[in-house]
Order: structure tokens, then C-alpha cells, then sequence
């Protein structure tokens, strides 16, 4: 899953990063998230720049919001996008979602089973900007894709964000002119190296609970939408 998330880079380098133009004028909520860039921690509900095809940033706030769930849905499973009733509408609704890090929380090795956990950086050696594939709602809202941990995870969490590998890849999933069918593998095809840093300090209060503040059950929603 992914429940945290970090864009640590200022506004300009966002922009030459992605090829993007600097968002209208009128466009104050964008303007004002790019200033608070670098951003070390972003949460769910929190408003953070996503792209699409017409490669100007926007704000949107992290998280669909449906009826029968009280949690914003931040997550979607790759392998079950084209089959939930809650995801299955918005498959041409592509975006990207870029990041420097993404974070965990797993339990100290040793440590008591209600011990508090350890928070954990995850990051992409190869590429200090990279970008997660999400899915836009129309209704200012965006969610994380997420699939099966790769080796370089799996030993931290079963499950991880879908990261696009380049920038061929990235262009490839916000195509609207090409159906679901033909980039649903992007989601699962990068299996690059990561770098995990745990926090030093040791257990981390603001990991307290974290792997269930959003679990896979509940951002997923086993309601009759998920």
C-alpha cells in the first residue's frame, strides 16, 4: 500500500522534470502547492500536483470519496482495476503522481508484537523524481495504483505503489487515446532497484498504528463500489 508519500523538490525542477507548463494564472490552489514545495511528508486528504495529459500540474486532494466507506479510498489494486465497480469508470482517467520517496512502517526486529513501529524511506536510487501511477475522479480527487512488492520490497511490505520506470512509460499511461488494456503491464513491468532507509532514531510515534490507519481491506472498500 501507500499511505505516505514525499515530493521533496522545488517547483521548477518539477516542472523541467515532466515537460510541464506552469499552471493559469487563475489557478491559485495549484500556485500555492507548488510554493510549498519541497513537501518531506504528504498525507491522505492532503492536497498534492498530479499530471495529465495536457501536462500542466494540478492540485488535487488524495483520496476518492464514496458512500459506503467513511475512509478516502487512496489506494487501487492493479491486478482488479478493470473489475471494481469504483475504479473500473476511471481507467481513462490516467494520471501521474510524482514523488522522490514513498514511506512504511514495519514492526523492530525483536521488538514486542504491540511495540510501536519503525518508519521506514523508500526511494528510487536511480532517479530522485519519478512518478507513481494514479487515477483522477473529475471530482478533484486522486488515488495511488498500487501492486505486488517487488524483491526489493516484498521484505518490508507485501505491497507497494506502481511505479513507472521512464519516461516512455510515463507518456504510455496518460495516452487517452490508448484503452486500459494496452498499459494495464506498465503498472507491474518496473522492477528496479529501491533504497530503504529506516529512521534512525527507533521506533517511530508517528508510525503508532500506521499499517492500519488505511488498510488494504479499507482503502480497497469491500463495499458493493470496490
Amino acid at each position: 500500500m501507500c499511505s505516505r508519500f514525499e515530493l521533496n523538490v522545488a517547483p521548477d525542477d518539477l516542472l523541467a522534470r515532466f515537460g510541464l507548463e506552469a499552471p493559469p494564472d487563475d489557478d491559485a490552489a495549484t500556485r500555492s502547492v507548488l510554493a510549498g514545495l519541497p513537501k518531506a511528508e504528504i498525507r491522505p486528504t492532503d492536497q498534492a500536483p498530479v499530471i495529465g495529459p495536457r501536462r500542466v500540474p494540478v492540485a488535487l486532494s488524495w483520496g476518492f470519496r464514496v458512500d459506503w466507506d467513511a475512509k478516502p479510498l487512496i489506494n487501487a489494486r492493479a491486478e482488479t482495476l478493470a473489475e471494481k465497480p469504483t475504479f473500473r469508470r476511471f481507467v481513462g482517467h490516467r494520471c501521474l503522481v510524482p514523488a522522490t520517496g514513498f514511506f512504511e512502517w514495519a514492526a523492530v526486529p525483536g521488538a514486542p508484537a504491540r511495540a510501536r513501529k519503525r518508519r521506514h524511506r523508500i526511494a528510487r536510487p536511480d532517479a530522485p523524481l519519478w512518478a507513481m501511477a494514479g487515477l483522477v475522479d473529475g471530482q478533484g480527487r486522486f488515488t495511488v495504483i498500487t501492486r505486488a512488492a517487488t524483491a526489493a520490497m516484498e521484505g518490508l511490505h507485501s505491497r507497494m505503489p506502481a511505479i513507472l520506470g521512464d519516461a516512455r512509460a510515463e507518456a504510455a499511461w496518460l495516452d487517452p487515446e490508448r484503452p486500459f488494456a494496452d498499459v494495464r503491464g506498465l503498472l507491474s513491468a518496473w522492477d528496479g532497484p529501491l533504497a530503504v532507509t529506516a529512521d534512525p532514531d527507533g521506533p517511530s510515534g508517528a508510525g503508532v498504528g500506521q499499517a492500519d490507519l488505511f488498510s488494504t481491506s479499507g482503502a480497497l472498500g469491500p463495499g458493493p463500489g470496490g
